[in-house]
This record gives structure tokens, sequence and C-alpha cells, in this order.
């Protein structure tokens, strides 16, 4: 028995001089036909139709939005180490103020800091 548009047939028809074969889930297909990811075949057995895109525990979307791939926390390991040395490069115009008492201290930490900020920008876009 094999599925066609909502019915349980014995054979797989021949619609408008294409021969239906039956697929891997025993439903009637035009032969060849197979869906993306995230799409399943219609009833019909002549397209595709949106099923869902929701992957398992432990996976996420890709950025194109047809596969699963593993989620990485590499972003737990970035933010502390971005803020070491933000730190860090925070104490050079701070030091160099101390020493140079006419030197631009908010000038300065700004350019060093705003480094940090555009690195932080790009994290947020991937």
């Amino acid at each position: 028995m094999y599925m066609y548009d909502y019915k349980c047939v014995t054979e797989c028809p021949i619609v408008d001089g294409e021969q239906y074969v039956s697929n891997y889930q025993k439903k009637c297909v035009i032969k060849g036909m197979s869906c993306p990811f995230g799409y399943d075949i219609e009833p019909s057995g002549n397209g595709c139709s949106f099923k869902r895109l929701v992957c398992e525990t432990g996976m996420r979307l890709n950025y194109a939005k047809n596969a699963c791939i593993p989620i990485v926390d590499e972003d737990m390991n970035f933010m502390p180490l971005l803020l070491i040395f933000a730190f860090i490069f925070a104490i050079i115009p701070i030091v160099s103020k101390i020493k140079a008492p006419d030197s631009f201290l908010t000038s300065n930490l700004i350019a060093v800091l705003s480094i940090f900020e555009t690195i932080g920008m790009l994290r947020l876009l991937y």
C-alpha cells in the first residue's frame, strides 16, 4: 500500500503522463523528487511544502537556515578575555597621563577602548 493524495493505493498512478513511484516513506512521488532540509513532500507527490526548521538539542540552524550544525560555546570564552585585554589597554593611557600630565586622558581612553567596542559589535553580527 502506498499513499497518494491522502488516499491509500495499491500502486502508484500515472498523472499527466508522469509515472509516480514509491519513495522510502511509501508515498507516491514524481520520479527523482526530493525536498531540501525543512521541507516535506506534499501528499499529492508533485512538490515540497514547508515542514519545520527545528533542530535537535545541542544543534542550531546555520546562517543560511538550511541545515542544523552543532552549537559551539566559543562566546563563553571570548568575553572574559576581551574584558581582560580592555582593562590592560585602559591602563596604558592612565599611566601615560601620570608620566606626561599634559596628555589628554579622555581622548586616549576613547581611542584605545574603541577597538574593543568595534570587536564587540562585530561579534554581535557573527
